[in-house]
This record gives structure tokens, C-alpha cells and sequence, in this order.
């Protein structure tokens, strides 16, 4: 018979909860809020559903989300589906307690992870008969195909998992499967049948290169060109020859040039810092295998490129020795030696590194380079967020393509980044001049600016939507187009000025509160929940329609024939129990249910709380029609009680408590750019000015010119007593869509405190931007009532308003209106 899968209904604060504990970013926060409401429009129906979210943004914290999120109501089965066994291993890794790349960290629930090797163990089949323990099955998509005759000769029998545990997956009617990489398993596709056959209440595929046919099916979209924006990845760095010279021994002293210099910012950095070393890697995209170890015996060539490199090269392809994948496994490691690894197609997807600085394609095309997959090898930032050094937060991209050819390219190498969009080519001309290009219907506006001899940097500007709310925004992915002569020179010269500590002044302090929010308990009343649902639980477990407490216990058993000499039995664990319960005394079921109620950590214990739980109680067994109708199902019973008396939980209205610590604004900052004393010039983003007399810091570097702007009124207004630039993660206002960063902190002569954001005029009006702004204004106005921090304001600042307001008086007139 077809299962009747239970209800989730929305719960959004139990979604702002788990983006805190779990510190989510944006796009997996607003992900998890799209997948809950598709649950909520499905109201117990199948639901096939996906997720695509740029390569490295972390569609596994997003899977822990889910996981997280559903858990807490009620269902207990999860299925993780991945394509092949390194991203298993990497899932495994992922859902381990104490890894150190665990997303467990924030989540209370702590899932039984069952395995192909570990499935017919004692322990997991007292996990599968024990309805309050969250399941979560890791398995290869190869370990769901049923074997036949054809395979079973070339096929070891033990990757199929066997009826017994299949069965056990189809029988559950609140089986949710995350499928990793979901274009492997759309409809059509070899491995299709092998998910969906397991029929589950929800498949949630997880991708950031769905397949045409499954674009309906996108719930959630966050574009490359969008991370690229808002800096959650490296910024791309397209570099190529000004000669003809497209031998390989060129190609590869370019690229280790250039990884040498990004090795040495790093170490540089991280001993300023104080933070972890990062081994900087080059990954190497060869086209065949023969290519592949061709190319790794020229870099193993005595002499060639220095004798360190001869142990350092790491080959990884089908024919690979059995100890490169472990090898591959450590290449983050303090101690790892390798410095370059080759590939031909093995590491396109899954595999998640941080320390990739060099991407060398040897494929044809620099587009095929630019693809997501391989790309996304190198998009990840080695200490998790921008470090403001620009060497270390780019990935140079090498390629055949002639630097003319790349800068005639531009507008279709963006393309790669913005997806189902028709992208305006600048210039027709092999070299682009600086400008804008108009956009058609449907197009994007690309622009190329100059940053320097043999350099240009192109920017679209992309319209797009809120995710979830319909609006538009704006957003500006930027790739840089690089010769590899001015390339190697820029990077060298970082490398050789080391990245040097920024300290903050010492004759002036800056306070800037953190409030911190926490959900201490909620406002609930038993009182508020009906009879309704227990009413209906009654009814459903007696007339057998209750179909989420069908369960069958899997007995391990010895068997000689099964190729790990044990098999599962499935046994119906309701009739088992039914055959050994005796008759309940009179009151009992009733008293039993009341008791597990009142022990619910999350139920009071007043006198209001003991005739609830009675109420509540009392209405199951009349639902049931009586006492013994419920004789085998009293604990059933106990843990549905327990969902929906959580569900009306997390719905009531949450006790936040903010708490303000206030402690000196003073954040540990490094500069590796050239210092420009001239504040008023050519605007760079690669600079950092000198000359300010009224900053914290005595260095700063801005993202856009009007930034840089603004900086220059204050810094030159007696009635501004001190400001700073706030770099990204220095201080955050936390609001329902994550946490945001204000622009820059001044404060008046007269002592009021602002936060600023310097908008382009074109963003101030979306929905984002305006967003942001309410969120910056509450925590303004909390800190201000609050009477010990002084008067706060926030002020969004527009280009319009720095053309006119020449002093900061006249830019807060001009913001406040």
C-alpha cells in the first residue's frame, strides 16, 4: 500500500535558531527556509525538490540544516546519496563528531550514520528498531543498484546493500533523501531509478549544475556570480600568455611562480596573524592520462624547476597508485609535501580543499576551464573568509588563450557565472577599452576597467531577485583578465612587501557594541493545544492508519551463504510486542501517556501542566476507542505525543534575551598592498591609502570609490572626531537573514556614534539593501535605549549624496531624508 507521509509544518523561528547554532551563511540559511516551505506547501504529499547553490558556498551545512530542521519534527529516516565513494567518504567525514570538518557543531541532533560496511552490526539494527534515534544512511549511489546476472560476475555482491535493508528503506514513510550532486540522478540518468525506487516522502537534490529538465524543479537558486559578490569565494583571476608560447615546461613555470609568491604571502600572513599556515597548491587539469603523467614527469625533471618539486607532484586518475588517494586525503595537512596535484576528471566534484591558489588547465579552452566543478577546486578560501591581502583571497586560472584572446573573451567568460542570461561582449576588438556596454532585453552590462599595464577587470552587472521575496537586486561579479608577465610581477612584488601589521591607534579609543541574541525559552501554554491531534493519533494507531509506527526490527543472523556470513531478518516489531504485552489495567495506557508527557523537557510542572497532559492523554484513549486498543502501541503513542507537542513548541512566540558586551574596536589587520599617500587619485581596489588624520587605522583600502569618498569627507571634518572602515566580519549586525557588516563606524565631535553603508544608487532601493538598513536601524536604536553606549544612528549613503555633501553635517542631512 502506498505510505502516508507525516506533515512538517513551517517553523521559522526553529530556522533562525538552527542558521545561530550552526553560524549558516546566507544562502544556506535562506536554502533551509525554501526547502521548509516546500514541506509546509506539501502537506504530506511526495515532494522532489533542488537546491542550487554555487560550488563552495557549503551545500553540506546545508544538508546538516535539513537534517537539523526536520529532525525536530519528528522524522527519524534520512538517506545521504552520493555519486562515488570519495564524496561518501568526504559525507562520512562531514556527519562525524570531532572531525575537524564535522558540521555537527551547533546541531543537537547527533544522527546513527549507517554505512554499506557498517549496516548488518548489532548496534545499527538496535538503532533501526528504536523509532527515537535519527537514522541517517550514507551510501554510494552504485550500493542502491540491484545486482543481476549480468553484474554479478564483475561485481563484488556485497555493494549492494540487500533486500533486507531496501525493504526496510521503502517501508518508512518519513524517508527523506539528500541526493549530492543531484545531476547525477536526474531522470533519465543511469543511476535515476536507483534513488527514486526507494519512494520517499521528500527528495531534496543538493547541485550547483542541475540538468535542464530538472530546472522546474528549483526551489533555491544562488549563483556563482552571486558568491563571487558577496565574497564567500575567491575572486577569479583569468591569466594568460602575451607570446605564443603554449609549451608545457612554459605553462608550468608560470604557474609555480606565481604559487610561490602566493606561498609566500601566506606564510607571511599567517605569521602576522597568528593564524594556521596553508600549504599553497597548484591543480593541474590535464586531458587524458598519458597527458596526466606526462606532465607530471616534466615537473619531476631534475633541475627543472628546483628538486623539491620531484616528491612533491601528486598524479591522481583511475591508473594512480593505490596510496594517492590517501595522499590526496592529507593534502591539507601541516605536513603533506604536495605542491601539485594533476588530475584528469576524478576530482571534478566533491572533493573540498582550501589551499588550491593555481588552477593550470591543459584542456583546450579556457571555458572548459571556467566550468563550476573544476573552477569550484579552487574557489574555497583557505582561512574561511577574506583576509583583505588580494594575493591570497584570487585563484589565478592559466590557460592555452593568449592574454588578447582572454580580453576579447570577456563577456562570454562571464557567462559561466551568471547562467540562462544572454551577456553583452564589451568590445569587439582583441583589447578591450574601459567602458560599459549597453545591455539588450535580457542582457548584462559588462564592464572592463584598467587596473593597471596589462591588466583589466570585468565586472557584470547582473539583475537579479531576492531569493524568496520576488525583489530585484543587483548584484557584480568581477573576474580579473591578467597577462601572466604582469601577473608574475604584481604577485612577486606582494610576496616581496611583507604583509605587515596595521595596528590602530593608541591615543583614541573605539567602542562599538556586539548585542548578542539568544532564544532562552519560548512562551508556551498546554493549555493552547487542542484534543484534535491526540484524538487522532488515537484513532489512527487503533484502526492500523497509522502508518509512522509500522516498523520492522532487523535481527542480525549468522548465514554462511551472505559474503559478510550475516544477514538481516526483518521482523514486524509491533506484532512481536502485541504477542508479548499483557492485558493493561484499567487506567493504565492513559496514566503511561501522561507520564511520558510530563517528563517532555520542554513541559512545565504546574498544576495547569498535570491537567493538560491528562487532557491530552485522555483523548488518545478515547480516540482509540479504549484502553486495550492501545496495548501495543503505548509507546508509539508517547513519542507522536512528543512530535506534536514540540511542533506547538517551536511555534510559540520566543524569549529573546540580547546581550550587549562592549569591548575596544580594535581588530588585528595586515596590508600587503602597495601604499598609495595620494587619496584623491585614480581610485585602485589593490591599494591602501596613507594620510589620514582622523582614522583608527593609518592604512585603508575600500571596495568602491564612493567608499573611498566618504572616507576623505570625514577624515577632513573638524566635526568628526574619529572614524575606521569596518572590514567584513569585524563587527556584524545579526538580523533574520544572517549577519551584515556596515561600511564604516564614525564618531562626531559632539560624541553620537554612526554605522554607515555607502550604497550605488542603483542597489539602494532593493528589497536587500533596504533590509539591511531596518535590521542596522533596530540595533541602532536597542543600543541607544539601552543608556550605557551613547546615541547610535545608522546612515545608508548614497552616490547622489557624495556628489554634493562635502562635509560629514551635510552627508548625515542629506542620508537622513
Amino acid at each position: 500500500m502506498s505510505l502516508v507521509h507525516p506533515v512538517v509544518p513551517f517553523e521559522g523561528t526553529l530556522i533562525d535558531d538552527i542558521a545561530s547554532r550552526m553560524d549558516l551563511r546566507v544562502p544556506n540559511h535562506e536554502a533551509t527556509v525554501a526547502v521548509a516551505n516546500a514541506f509546509d506547501a506539501a502537506a504530506g504529499e511526495p515532494i522532489e525538490v533542488i537546491c542550487d547553490l554555487a560550488t563552495a558556498v557549503g551545500k553540506t551545512y546545508l544538508a546538516g540544516a535539513l537534517i537539523e530542521y526536520l529532525a525536530f519534527s519528528g522524522i527519524r529516516h534520512f538517506v545521504i546519496v552520493t555519486p562515488g565513494r570519495t564524496i561518501q567518504d568526504k559525507t562520512i567525514t562531514n556527519f562525524t563528531d570531532g572531525h575537524p570538518k564535522s558540521v555537527l557543531t551547533g546541531m543537537d541532533t547527533r544522527p546513527m550514520i549507517i554505512t554499506a560496511d557498517n549496516f548488518n552490526s548489532g548496534a545499527v539494527a538496535a538503532a533501526l528498531a528504536d523509532d527515537t534515534v535519527v537514522k541517517l544512511f550514507i551510501f554510494t549511489v552504485q550500493s542502491l543498484l540491484r545486482p543481476d546476472k549480468s553484474t554479478r560476475k564483475t561485481r563484488k555482491y556485497q555493494e549492494w546493500l540487500g533486500e533486507d535493508l531496501y525493504a526496510y528503506l521503502r517501508a518508512q514513510d518519513d524517508l527523506v533523501v539528500l541526493a549530492d550532486e543531484h545531476h547525477v540522478y536526474s531522470k533519465g540518468a543511469a543511476f535515476s531509478a536507483a534513488v527514486r525506487d526507494l519512494d520517499a516522502m521528500a527528495l531534496i537534490g543538493l547541485t550547483a549544475t542541475p540538468v535542464a529538465a530538472d530546472k522546474p524543479k528549483v526551489i533555491y537558486r544562488y549563483e556563482l556570480a552571486r558568491a563571487i559578490s558577496d565574497k564567500l569565494v575567491k575572486t577569479p583571476v583569468l591569466v594568460g600568455r602575451k607570446d605564443d608560447r603554449v609549451d608545457v615546461d612554459t605553462r608550468l613555470r608560470d604557474g609555480l611562480l606565481l604559487l610561490e609568491a602566493k606561498q609566500k604571502t601566506a606564510d607571511d600572513y599567517a605569521a602576522t596573524t597568528g593564524k594556521p599556515p596553508i600549504n599553497a597548491v597548484m591543480f593541474i587539469v590535464a586531458d587524458s592520462i598519458d597527458n596526466a603523467n606526462a606532465i607530471a614527469d616534466v615537473l619531476r625533471k631534475p633541475g627543472l624547476f628546483g628538486d623539491d618539486y620531484a616528491s612533491r607532484v601528486l598524479v591522481i586518475h583511475s591508473d594512480a597508485p593505490d596510496d594517492a588517494l590517501a595522499r590526496l586525503a592529507a593534502v591539507e595537512e601541516p605536513d603533506s609535501p604536495v605542491r601539485v596535484i594533476v588530475s584528469v576528471s576524478m576530482l571534478k566534484e566533491g572533493w573540498d580543499v582550501k589551499n588550491i591558489f593555481v588552477i593550470c588547465s591543459f584542456r583546450p579552452s579556457i571555458s572548459e576551464a571556467l566550468t563550476e566543478q573544476t573552477l569550484g577546486r579552487g574557489l574555497r578560501m583557505p582561512w574561511g573568509a577574506y583576509t583583505d591581502v588580494e594575493l591570497l583571497d584570487t585563484v589565478e586560472v592559466l590557460s592555452h588563450e593568449r592574454y588578447a584572446q582572454l580580453l576579447a573573451q570577456a563577456g562570454i567568460l562571464l557567462e559561466g557565472l551568471v547562467p540562462d542570461r544572454t551577456v553583452v561582449i564589451p568590445v569587439p576588438s582583441p583589447v578591450p577599452t574601459p567602458g560599459m556596454a549597453a545591455p539588450g532585453d535580457g542582457s548584462v552590462a559588462v564592464t572592463t576597467t584598467e587596473l593597471g599595464a596589462d591588466e583589466v577587470e570585468v565586472t557584470a552587472a547582473v539583475a537579479t531577485t531576492v531569493p524568496g521575496t520576488g525583489d530585484p537586486e543587483t548584484i557584480t561579479p568581477t573576474v580579473v583578465i591578467a597577462s601572466v608577465e604582469q601577473r608574475t610581477a604584481d604577485a612577486q612584488a606582494q610576496a616581496a612587501a611583507v604583509a605587515q601589521p596595521v595596528k590602530a591607534r593608541t591615543d583614541v579609543k573605539v567602542n562599538i557594541p556586539k548585542l548578542i541574541r539568544t532564544i532562552t525559552t519560548r512562551n508556551f501554554n498546554l493549555s493552547s493545544v487542542p484534543d484534535a491531534p491526540f484524538t487522532a493519533l488515537g484513532k489512527g494507531l487503533a484502526g492500523g492508519a497509522g502508518t509512522s509506527f509500522e516498523r520492522k526490527l532487523l535481527i542480525v543472523v549468522e548465514d554462511d551463504t551472505a559474503p559478510t556470513g550475516y544477514r538481516l531478518v526483518p521482523t514486524d516489531a509491533a506484532s512481536t510486542i502485541a504477542a508479548s504485552t499483557p492485558e493493561l489495567p484499567f487506567g493504565g495506557a492513559a496514566q503511561a501517556i501522561k507520564q511520558a508527557i510530563l517528563g517532555f523537557d520542554f513541559v512545565p510542572t504546574d498544576k495547569a501542566a498535570l491537567n493538560a497532559a491528562k487532557r491530552f492523554a485522555d483523548a488518545v484513549v478515547a480516540g482509540a476507542g479504549g484502553e486495550q486498543a492501545l496495548a501495543s502501541y503505548v509507546n508509539a503513542a508517547s513519542h507522536a505525543c512528543h512530535q506534536i507537542l514540540r511542533k506547538a513548541w517551536h511555534a510559540s512566540p520566543p524569549v529573546i534575551t540580547t546581550v550587549i558586551n562592549d569591548a575596544p574596536f580594535n581588530p588585528a589587520r595586515v596590508n600587503a598592498r602597495t601604499v598609495e599617500p595620494n587619496r584623491y587619485g585614480k581610485f585602485s581596489r589593490k591599494v591602501a591609502y596613507s594620510g589620514w588624520g582622523r582614522c583608527l587605522y593609518p592604512l585603508n583600502w575600500f571596495d568602491s570609490t564612493p567608499e573611498r569618498t566618504f572616507a576623505n569627507v570625514v577624515d577632513s571634518d573638524d566635526q568628526v572626531a574619529v572614524w575606521t572602515r569596518i572590514q567584513r566580519g569585524e563587527m556584524t549586525v545579526e538580523w533574520n537573514e544572517g549577519r551584515y557588516t556596515p561600511d564604516f563606524y564614525v564618531r562626531a565631535a559632539q560624541g553620537t556614534h554612526y554605522l554607515v553603508e555607502v550604497k550605488a544608487d542603483k542597489d539602494v532601493d532593493t528589497a536587500l539593501v533596504q533590509a539591511k538598513k531596518q535590521a542596522a536601524e533596530d540595533w541602532a536604536r536597542y543600543v541607544t535605549d539601552a543608556g550605557d553606549y551613547g546615541t547610535w544612528s545608522y546612515l545608508l549613503v548614497t552616490e547622489k549624496v557624495l556628489t554634493t555633501a562635502k562635509t560629514a553635517k551635510a552627508v548625515v542631512a542629506q542620508s537622513a531624508t
